[in-house]
């Protein structure tokens, strides 16, 4: 990607950036501009910058600290956003919004390197794309069971700042704040599900995107001091402090040498009863599943999204990792503290519905994690984790469009993985993803079906596509154990790429039955 630094300036109200130009991609890039600013374990305060000051915006965004291999990379003061544009003359407040929270399982990852993709997005939609950075692993999540003040959930509420800084800011680059899509996967996903629950999210955005958001027991289920009990305690045990004040002197890699689980999800991820964050009262009031398993109404329901997953997330995981472990800890974690605590027949009996009600497809072709196991507790794994998806089919007036998304016939090792969705989006072509004799022109096919309706709800509310059929809203009025229907199915392998089906009676049996555990009910299904 050829760019270069031109060094023009920009007034924002008082304050002035420089920016760098992508000639190629055409569209104008202001790098590492600060939005908020935090001390160690405290909440962040939206950035103001100071009157008459030139910021300059062509320095790459520093990633926040995070364990890459062996290595430990990136700074403690991590706190920026990268905004890009059109180069069409600016028209305050005139474009949409769209911002982007990465993933990385809410402790790696970053947005440098993003450049050439977002770029895309701001092409086609004619959009102000905002790419935010965000605290990780301890520094955004560790709760320490210490007195004072600590404030819980600082990853979201440095999201929270963010959105704050684009609508101070946004205007000043061409920018609509009452235009704003937040938009991410994975764990960039699993942000935007429970930015969309947060009371403190109120007037900061006006419709999401949730890419493969997942589901993880350990993650904003539990009460905060269960958070303080488990991950807290064990990782205050391994620095030897006993206060506040000693964990925040300590050097930041030191503090993450000596709690590297933080940065290890096969600590957290299928182990019951430990939780790696949890809802605190005020960024999450109660646990992230309450307001689907319950019925009760959700802060922002009235707000439009598209959510949706890969067929087969769980198979990039299960390289690594058993889902058949993780099915069975997922049962055992949402037995505890139910009416059915300790009975193991209903645990036989959750188990044995989920597995009776999953489709058994076979592996296909050149697809290693799904040779290694059964297919059957691969699908299982895979509604299990994509359980988020349920988190935002409950009550409120606002759309909900459901997609499931088939790349299989890619004829890569890990096709219809966790991550296809996003590199599909933009027109990636990953050897991971992708085999080497698979047709570039059925890609960029989907690609630009895929892209359409994106651009489309981004610029008004409503998914639609020249290329493809209308999309229906998720009926909600029935039975919610359904998970919602109709379904868009986009799939490479079909003569026409993207059609709306019913979910089917074999899925939505599975999703019934994760929805029993999930919700902590006597299985619906006989065993």
């Amino acid at each position: 990607m050829h760019f270069c630094f031109c060094y023009c300036l920009l007034d924002i109200g008082m304050t002035r950036f420089h920016r760098d130009v992508f000639y190629e991609d055409e569209v104008y890039a202001y790098f590492n501009l600060r939005y908020a600013e935090a001390a160690r374990f405290d909440a962040p305060t939206v950035y103001e910058a100071p009157a008459n000051a030139v910021l300059n915006g062509t320095e790459v965004n520093l990633p926040c600290l995070q364990r890459i291999g062996d290595d430990i990379q990136g700074v403690e003061d991590c706190l920026t956003l990268a905004v890009y544009i059109p180069p069409a003359p600016i028209e305050a407040g005139k474009r949409p919004v769209v911002v982007q929270i990465h993933g990385g399982f809410l402790m790696g990852k970053g947005i440098a390197g993003d450049a050439q993709k977002l770029n895309h997005l701001v092409r086609r939609a004619d959009c102000v794309l905002v790419s935010i950075q965000y605290r990780l692993h301890l520094f955004g999540f560790f709760q320490p069971p210490v007195a004072g003040s600590v404030s819980a959930n600082r990853g979201l509420r440095d999201q929270l700042a963010a959105l704050s800084w684009v609508q101070r800011n946004i205007a000043s680059f061409g920018g609509d704040p009452n235009a704003v899509t937040i938009f991410g996967q994975s764990a960039g996903g699993r942000s935007v599900v429970s930015l969309e629950q947060s009371p403190l999210s109120a007037g900061l955005f006006q419709q999401a995107i949730a890419l493969s958001p997942g589901f993880l027991p350990a993650m904003f289920t539990a009460d905060i001091s269960e958070v303080e009990q488990t991950s807290g305690q064990r990782c205050l045990n391994a620095t030897g402090c006993t206060s506040l004040q000693c964990l925040r002197d300590l050097e930041a890699k030191q503090l993450m040498e000596m709690c590297r689980f933080y940065q290890s999800p096969e600590e957290f991820i299928d182990v019951p009863g430990f939780y790696f964050s949890g809802y605190d009262g005020e960024v999450l009031t109660a646990p992230i599943q309450s307001m689907y398993c319950s019925g009760a109404d959700k802060p922002h329901g009235d707000r439009p999204m598209i959510l949706g997953s890969v067929t087969r997330e769980w198979n990039v995981f299960s390289l690594s990792m058993s889902p058949a472990d993780a099915t069975g800890a997922f049962l055992q974690e949402f037995s505890d503290g139910s009416a059915q605590q300790g009975n193991s027949s209903y645990l036989q009996c959750a188990r044995s519905s989920l597995l009776a009600a999953t489709d058994p497809e076979p592996c296909p072709a050149g697809v290693l994690g799904c040779v290694l196991t059964s297919p059957a507790l691969m699908q299982a794994a895979t509604d299990i984790y994509s359980a988020g998806i349920a988190l935002s089919l409950g009550p409120g007036s606002g759309p909900r469009y459901r997609y499931l998304l088939d790349t299989e016939a890619a004829g890569s090792t890990c096709s219809s993985c966790h991550g296809a969705d996003m590199d599909l989006i933009y027109g990636l072509r990953s050897p991971f993803y992708v085999g080497p004799s698979y047709p570039q022109g059925r890609l960029d096919e989907m690609t630009s079906i895929l892209m359409q309706y994106l651009v489309s709800f981004i610029l008004t509310g409503t998914p639609t596509a020249a290329a493809g059929p209308a999309w229906a809203p998720v009926d909600r009025s029935g039975e919610k154990d359904t998970y919602g229907t109709p379904l868009m199915v986009f799939n490479l392998s079909a003569p026409s790429m993207a059609a709306q089906q019913p979910v089917g009676p074999n899925r939505a049996a599975a999703q019934e039955s994760v929805s029993d555990v999930f919700c902590q009910r006597s299985p619906a299904t006989a065993c």
